[in-house]
């Protein structure tokens, strides 16, 4: 639809900003007691006189003791909300306002001089020493204070030489022979975080060594910044061991390693009636020897093969105790799925490896089956590409099929969402899915299939095959699924995804007669919208480092790539079959797709602290069809617009390139390639409201010059002009089971746009109803 830039509805403005300043005018400091005040803010100034080192302010902050109440836009929405309740009422209502609202932060100068001496210590862990730190308070008449630290940081200390002193000699050995991996070294700027890494890695180093005792208390540091030039020494310290005998003397002798005499696995442990009924339990046992390990069950017990938990397990006997064998075998078995609890412990036996000096331990190993089978009915919400909806959905599944950790699935869903067009409101799409899926905890190959490629890149195949049924206003369309999908770890960010073949029947029965005729308009689109047969082969190479149990900085990367109909070309070629009237090769009455495509999606989390950080996002992807097919399958070709997507548009409206719909009836906008950036900042509010700001830029183009779809081509030269540009602001509602998301999308620029500036805002005011976007979703968009 062509964007007119006269006689626009003009945003009321007025009306948020009237919100705006409602909201700030609210007395923030109603419950602050009289002679006290709120802390309003905590100002930092840092003047670095070295710019080395790792010290920036938002470290610094994290060590005031006292944060004053968070604000979105310079409104303290937890804290109004705070002050809405009534002390001296204890209902309901003024119990939920107070549990939920932030009570004010009142400014404790105790705190503020504890505040001083955490941020000394910390700069001088940074290796800043003798720096200068002075706080100031501002005092305001309507009992608002602010704080504001200074650091002045002299310059920073650096390593001069580091010595290390084992106190054990025949520890020596291992820990002097590994210090090339060493974590802090001669030159750098000293760092007590470095410190503490390096302790870290010697107890490791030192338990995958044997010294099942060991911890890193035994490690010391005496750190000398008396040797001058703004140098220090460190001598590291591994001291003996702290024994007690029988008599209560404490001795120190030589760290002792172990050796493990037997591997005992528990394959059917039930913890519960271990503890109720110890004796009784372990009575009712019985205990099976295979290949050097013992396997203890109930009676005639096939829970899990015996060869399944060998090939998940890295601890062996008579073999010298190793913490990473211990650690990959709970995570391996644990990654089997058939164990709702896997415990690994040692018992030290009461004698002694006299020949070669070492102490005893045995191995247990407890495992706790999950329920084989199960069956749930679910309501559940839904959201495709900012689709909002609701399903009905049966699953079933069985953990342990064949008693190998076969996982097998089916699941039946039936779905509804609604379908929001710009201009026709909502309509209905209403879905069908029929999907059942087995996977493997190996190859299904005559290759990679040993014990050693197993426990080393806990392979999985997968066979899935589904049926999907969506009935939509413009079309209804069917799809036939078979897949096989090999995936493997070959490090511990790095996972392989390789599916040889996929094979998918698309069809469609119903065209809507008017979506047909706007269809036969545009060649190329007409050619993407037909019955077609999918044989395709794809590789996904994903790189995540996130960490589920910390707030860190993380990457995610991934590499697709898909090529289709190669090998039935081929073959119909080389037998020289007949093509249809289009010139195409068909199987099974249908016409089967060749194309390549590929696209990677990288994306950066910086955490700026406990409160707030900001996600970073590129994606880019092309397809190109050949020989057999004039176009890519709709069902491969790229969108824009939605909520997980440029949220200033609607779902599949934007695009191609400064395409504009003319039929505002049917946005099903695709394309042959995609570029799309995006950049939100997220930060937490209050109760379990967080709130996000957020830029996305990007488009679709066609890449075939039989697309005749006016604008919808990509040039190299003339792309930039087609980007649009889009912002705005959002709320999620962290559940912590699941995130509800509520964004509003504003239009700043629009390639559509043929008159005028492409920047809305040069053309006039912005319009309600076609520059702001209301995007419902689950979850984060990326």
């Amino acid at each position: 639809m062509e964007r007119k830039t006269k006689n626009r509805k003009i945003f009321p403005v007025w009306v948020i900003a009237a919100i705006a300043i409602v909201f700030a005018s609210c007395s923030t400091t109603k419950y602050v007691p009289e002679g006290q005040y709120l802390l309003k803010k905590n100002e930092i100034e840092l003047h670095k006189e070295d710019k080395a080192g790792k010290l920036s302010k938002s470290d610094i902050k994290s060590y005031i003791r006292q944060q004053p109440n968070r604000s979105f836009l310079g409104i303290k929405a937890g804290l109004l909300l705070y002050d809405l309740s009534n002390p001296d009422k204890n209902n309901k209502w003024n119990n939920w306002f107070r549990s939920k609202g932030e009570p004010p932060v009142i400014l404790d100068t105790l705190e503020v001089d504890k505040s001083v001496d955490q941020i000394k210590s910390f700069v001088d862990s940074r290796g800043f020493f003798r720096s200068l730190i002075k706080d100031t308070v501002k005092y305001q008449d309507n009992a608002r204070a602010s704080v504001y630290y200074r650091i002045w940081t002299r310059k920073a200390y650096r390593i001069r030489k580091v010595t290390y002193r084992v106190l054990d000699s025949a520890m020596a050995k291992v820990v002097l022979g590994d210090t090339l991996k060493s974590l802090i070294h001669p030159g750098e700027v000293f760092n007590v975080d470095d410190l503490e890494k390096e302790r870290d890695r010697i107890e490791t180093l030192c338990r995958d060594s044997g010294y099942y005792a060991f911890t890193k208390d035994y490690v010391s540091f005496f750190v000398d910044t008396t040797v001058g030039n703004h140098q220090t020494d460190i001598t590291v310290t591994v001291s003996k061991a702290v024994y007690q005998d029988k008599s209560l003397q404490t001795r120190v002798i030589p760290h002792p390693r172990y050796k493990i005499r037997n591997v005992y696995f528990f394959v059917d442990f039930n913890p519960q009636k271990a503890i109720e009924n110890s004796k009784s339990y372990y009575s009712g046992l019985d205990t099976a020897y295979m290949n050097g390990f013992y396997f203890i069950s109930k009676k005639d017990s096939n829970y899990l093969k015996k060869k399944v938990i060998l090939q998940a397990n890295y601890i062996f006997p008579n073999t010298i105790f190793n913490l990473e064998d211990v650690n990959l075998t709970r995570k391996h078995l644990t990654g089997l799925n058939v164990y709702k609890f896997v415990n690994v412990y040692f018992s030290e036996v009461p004698q002694a490896d006299t020949a070669n000096g070492l102490r005893v331990i045995d191995c247990h190993v407890q495992l706790s089956p999950v329920t084989q089978q199960s069956y749930t009915v679910e309501v559940e919400g839904t959201n495709s590409s900012g689709n909002l909806g609701g399903a009905l959905s049966f699953n079933y599944q069985h953990r342990n099929l064949f008693h190998g950790a076969e996982n097998f699935n089916i699941r039946i869903k039936q779905s509804v969402e609604a379908l929001t067009q710009e201009e026709r409101g909502i309509k209905q799409i209403i879905g069908t899915d029929v999907e059942a899926n087995l996977v493997f905890g190996k190859f299904l190959s005559p290759f990679f299939n040993n014990e050693e490629f197993v426990k080393k890149y806990a392979p999985k195949t997968t066979i899935t095959t589904a049926f999907n049924y969506q009935r939509r206003p413009d079309y209804t369309r069917t799809i036939f699924t078979t897949q096989l999908m090999y995936s493997w770890q070959s490090s511990r960010f790095v996972s392989h995804l390789v599916s040889p073949f996929s094979l998918n029947a698309v069809k469609l029965p119903y065209i809507n007669p008017e979506f047909l005729a706007h269809l036969d308009t545009t060649t190329y689109m007409a050619y993407s919208y037909r019955d077609v047969f999918i044989s395709s082969m794809s590789y996904s190479y994903i790189f995540n480092n996130i960490n589920p149990k910390k707030v860190t900085d993380h990457f995610f990367f991934r590499f697709n790539m898909e090529t289709a109909g190669n090998l039935l070309y081929a073959g119909y070629k080389l037998a020289k079959q007949p093509v249809d009237t289009l010139g195409s090769y068909n199987i099974f009455g249908l016409q089967f797709a060749q194309y390549i495509k590929a696209d990677i999606d990288i994306r950066y989390t910086n955490v700026l602290n406990r409160f707030g950080s900001v996600t970073y996002r590129f994606f880019a992807g092309a397809g190109i069809p050949y020989l057999n097919s004039r176009a890519i399958p709709f069902e491969k070709q790229y969108y824009a617009g939605g909520a997980n997507d440029i949220r200033a548009w609607h779902v599949r409206s934007l695009g191609p390139g400064s395409y504009v719909e003319k039929n505002a009836a049917f946005y099903n906008q695709t394309a042959d390639m995609k570029l799309e950036g995006n950049v939100e900042y997220r930060f937490k509010m209050f109760w379990v409201l967080e709130g996000a700001l957020f830029l996305d830029m990007g488009n679709i183009w066609a890449l075939s010059k039989h697309d005749d779809r006016q604008g919808a081509l990509f040039k190299f030269d003339t792309f930039m002009n087609d980007i649009a540009v889009g912002t705005g602001f959002g709320t999620r509602f962290d559940f912590s089971f699941f995130i509800f998301r509520v964004d509003l999308g504003i239009k700043m620029r629009d390639p559509g746009i043929h008159e005028g500036s492409k920047w809305i805002l040069m053309n006039g005011p912005l319009n309600v109803r076609r520059d702001f976007v209301l995007q419902v979703g689950i979850g984060y968009p990326f």
